[in-house]
């Protein structure tokens, strides 16, 4: 587990802040714990990975990755979920924090469910959490950019 680096925001739940800074674009969203917050955060997600000119297959996997995050944030830890999203050119980071300091588990999956960190971990090239000074976690997915084109039709470094 390590440090995520990632800084706090004063915002209301449902508020998007998008900034272009030094590292990349960044995305920081808070939603309110509701059955409604997975398809938010997709929405939000989606508009976030055309404006940083993500592949159609990336977009995918990403937006999978979210709703699966999302969702457990809501459901496994019954909490408003913290949602922060960013690119650096090579990578895509989708990071939800939520009030339980309960680890994920990777599980089986049955009928009911329960595929969603088999799933994230599966799309991902990195993912694990981080414990949250004070209470909660972080749980994070990692995602290059480089093994794919981009919108533009632009061949990546290292297309396999």
């Amino acid at each position: 587990m390590s440090s995520n680096g990632t800084r706090e925001s004063e915002q209301a739940a449902g508020q998007i802040m998008t900034a272009d800074g030094r590292d990349g674009h960044v995305v920081d969203l808070r939603l309110a714990l509701s059955a409604h917050a997975p398809g938010e955060a997709r929405d939000r997600a989606g508009s976030w990975l055309d404006a940083v000119g993500a592949h159609p297959d990336l977009q995918r996997d990403v937006l999978i990755a979210v709703s699966e995050l999302v969702t457990n944030a809501v459901t496994h830890a019954a909490s408003a979920p913290h949602v922060l999203l960013t690119a650096d050119g090579r990578h895509l980071r989708v990071e939800v924090r939520d009030d339980s300091a309960d680890p994920p588990i990777r599980r089986e999956g049955t009928s009911a469910g329960g595929f969603g960190v088999r799933l994230v971990g599966e799309l991902a090239v990195r993912w694990g959490w981080t414990p949250i000074a004070g209470g909660g976690k972080a749980v994070w997915a990692e995602f290059d950019t480089d093994r794919t084109r981009t919108a533009r039709g632009d061949a990546a470094d290292g297309a396999q």
